[in-house]
C-alpha cells in the first residue's frame, strides 16, 4: 500500500476510534491551543471590537493560555452555548483528547492559489485530518497534534519557464530562485508532520518552549507579510513574554525565535544546503493613555543550514544591523531575510478597526540608500473590520484587505530589472525564498503582485455563514516569452460561500462551494478558465 494511502487510514483509525477515548473540550478548531487565524480567533477578534472582549494585542498570534484569561467573552454571545477557553490559567493535571478534524477540498480545472496550515490544494480531491492530545499541568502545556494531508494531483497546463523534467514543475518566473513550484510532481502527493503540536512553559512573565504550530504575526487576518499561517508551521524553539509587559509608556509584547526550514523535492537547490536556520522576532506596543492602538515589528533572517548554525549568535541576528555589512559578516552571500513594521487601531465597543503593514525585502545598501528609497522592494497590506450586533444572537462582520506588492516600473530601471521585482526571493546559496516545504512563509498574494478580498461573516447561535470576493494578479510575465509576443497578465477573480453549521456533543461541519475565472492563463492572451472549488469538513467525536 501506498505510504500516504497508509498514512491516511491510520487518521481515519484514530478519527473513528470509540468515545470511549474520551471527548476533548467542546470549543472551536482542535479544542486544545489556541491555533493562528482559527475559527476562534476570528470570532474572539470580532467581539474585541463589539467590546465583550478586553482589547489585546494581535500582532503575536496564537495567543497563550495566559493571555486567554483575558479573552473570555460574556455569556452573551451568539456562541455562548458552544465557545469555550478552559485551562487558561495555572492547571492541575489534565489529558484531553482533542477534537479531531477530517476535511476534503475539490478544484475541478487548477490548483487553489492559497494553502491553509500547510496544506496545499492540488486540481482534484485533497483530504486532510489532524487529531491528538494536550497535556496541561501546572506552568508547563503539551500539546500533540499531527497532521496529514494527500492530494490527488491530477494534471493541468504549467506555465512554462524554460526548464525541463522536473524543472518545468517549478515556479514559472523565478524558477532558480524560489521554492514555490506550480505542481508538487506529477501524481498523488501528500505529507505527514507534527502539525498543531508544541512543549511550553508559560508564566505571566515569560512563555518559552518548542513548536512546530503555524504562526501569524502582524495584524493582518488572511495575508501576513513576514510569517503567517497558511504555509504550515516549521520546528523552532522559542522565548517571549507570557503577558504584554507593562512599561511606563505603555505596554511590550515579543517573541524570539530560532528553527529549521525545509524545502520541497521540487526545489531549485537540488543538492547540499536544503535545509535553512532560522531566526525572527516580533514586537509590539501599546501606547499609554492611547486606547486600542497597537503598532510593531517583525523581522526575519535566513542562512543556510550547516554544522554548527544553531547558536546563539545566529539566532540574535535580527538584532543586527539593517544595512548590508558584508565586511562584518552581516548580509553575507549565505543568509537574506525580510522584515515589516505595522499598526492597527481598534475602536471599541464602535465595532471598528483598520490597520497596515509596510514589508520590504532587508538590508539596504547603505544609509544614504536608504534615506533615498525607504520603499525600495516595499510591499503594502491594508486591512479593515467592522462587526455589529443585528440581534441579541447574530453578529455582523463586514471586512476586507488589500495588498500590493509590486515594484514600481521607475524602481525596477534603476535596480537594472526588467521585469517586475516580488517580495521573497532569495539567491544563492538560499535559493528557496520566503517558503517552507514549498509555500509562502507570507503571503502568496504578495508574490503574485497585489489583490484584494472583501467579505462578510454572520455569526449565529447555530453557526457562521460568509460571503468572499477576491482578486489576485497571478503573474505578469514568463521569462520565455516578452509581454509583446501575445502575453497578457494572469488575473483572477472568485467567489466563495462558506457555511459553519454546530452539531450535537461538540460537533460541527463546515462547507463551502466557489468559483474563480482566471484571465489569461500563464499569461497568455484571453485564454481564460473557469476553476469550480467545493470543501466540506468535519469536526468532534
Amino acid at each position: 500500500m501506498h505510504r500516504y494511502a497508509r498514512a491516511t487510514l491510520s487518521f481515519l483509525l484514530l478519527l473513528l476510534a470509540p468515545e470511549c477515548l474520551a471527548q476533548g473540550a467542546s470549543g472551536l478548531d482542535l479544542g486544545g491551543g489556541m491555533v493562528a487565524n482559527g475559527e476562534a480567533e476570528r470570532y474572539l477578534r470580532a467581539l474585541q471590537l463589539l467590546g465583550e472582549v478586553p482589547l489585546h494585542p494581535v500582532g503575536i498570534r496564537p495567543w497563550t493560555r495566559l493571555e486567554l484569561r483575558a479573552l473570555t467573552p460574556t455569556k452573551t454571545h451568539p456562541w455562548a452555548t458552544r465557545f469555550t477557553l478552559s485551562d487558561t490559567g495555572r492547571q492541575q493535571t489534565r489529558l484531553t483528547i482533542l477534537r479531531p478534524s477530517l476535511g476534503a477540498a475539490w478544484n475541478s480545472s487548477r490548483p487553489d492559489v492559497a494553502s491553509s496550515g500547510g496544506v496545499w490544494f492540488g486540481r482534484g480531491v485533497t483530504v486532510d485530518g489532524s487529531a491528538g492530545v494536550r497535556l496541561g499541568t501546572g506552568v508547563l502545556d503539551v500539546q500533540v497534534a499531527p497532521m496529514m494531508f494527500w492530494a490527488q494531483n491530477q494534471g493541468f497546463a504549467l506555465a512554462p519557464n524554460g526548464l525541463t523534467g522536473n524543472g518545468a514543475l517549478r515556479d514559472a518566473r523565478f524558477p532558480g530562485v524560489i521554492d514555490a513550484p506550480q505542481r508538487f510532481g506529477t501524481s498523488g502527493y501528500g505529507r505527514v508532520d507534527a502539525g498543531n503540536s508544541r512543549i511550553a512553559v508559560e508564566t505571566r512573565i515569560v512563555s518559552a518552549g518548542f513548536s512546530t504550530a503555524p504562526l501569524a504575526w502582524g495584524p493582518a487576518r488572511d495575508e501576513p507579510l513576514v510569517v503567517g499561517p497558511n504555509g504550515g508551521g516549521f520546528s523552532h524553539l522559542y522565548v517571549g513574554s507570557g503577558e504584554p509587559w507593562p512599561i511606563y509608556i505603555g505596554h511590550v509584547h515579543w517573541k524570539l525565535l530560532a528553527g529549521r526550514l525545509e524545502q520541497s523535492a521540487w526545489s531549485p537547490e537540488e543538492t547540499g544546503n536544503r535545509s535553512r536556520f532560522a531566526s525572527a522576532t516580533v514586537f509590539t506596543f501599546e501606547p499609554r493613555g492611547i486606547r486600542g492602538v497597537e503598532a510593531g515589528v517583525v523581522r526575519f533572517q535566513h542562512r543556510t543550514w550547516y554544522p554548527g548554525v544553531a547558536t546563539l549568535r545566529n539566532a540574535l541576528r535580527p538584532f543586527t544591523g539593517i544595512l548590508s555589512d558584508p565586511a562584518n559578516n552581516v548580509n553575507t552571500g549565505g543568509e537574506n531575510g525580510y522584515a515589516s513594521v505595522f499598526v492597527r487601531w481598534a475602536a471599541a465597543p464602535a465595532g471598528f478597526e483598520v490597520y497596515g503593514e509596510y514589508g520590504r525585502e532587508d538590508y539596504a545598501g547603505n544609509t544614504r540608500w536608504l534615506l533615498q528609497k525607504p520603499d525600495d522592494l516595499g510591499n503594502l497590506l491594508l486591512g479593515f473590520q467592522k462587526a455589529w450586533r443585528l440581534s441579541a444572537n447574530v453578529v455582523r462582520v463586514l471586512r476586507a484587505e488589500l495588498v500590493n506588492a509590486e515594484l514600481s516600473s521607475n524602481e525596477r530601471g534603476q535596480r537594472g530589472f526588467e521585469t517586475p521585482q516580488p517580495p521573497y526571493l532569495h539567491s544563492s546559496p538560499v535559493a528557496q525564498g520566503h517558503t517552507v516545504n514549498g509555500l509562502f512563509l507570507g503571503s502568496a498574494t504578495a508574490y503574485g503582485g497585489a489583490g484584494w478580498r472583501l467579505a462578510t461573516d454572520s455569526y449565529t447561535a447555530q453557526g457562521r455563514r460568509s460571503v468572499v470576493v477576491e482578486r489576485r494578479l497571478l503573474k505578469d510575465w514568463l521569462p520565455v516569452a516578452p509581454t509583446a509576443a501575445g502575453r497578457a497578465p494572469e488575473v483572477q477573480y472568485g467567489a466563495r460561500y462558506e457555511a459553519l453549521r454546530f452539531g450535537k456533543k461538540g460537533r460541527e461541519l463546515s462547507a463551502s462551494a466557489g468559483l474563480s475565472w482566471t484571465l489569461n492563463r500563464n499569461t497568455v492572451r484571453h485564454d481564460d478558465s473557469v476553476n469550480l472549488q467545493a470543501s466540506l469538513r468535519w469536526r468532534g467525536w
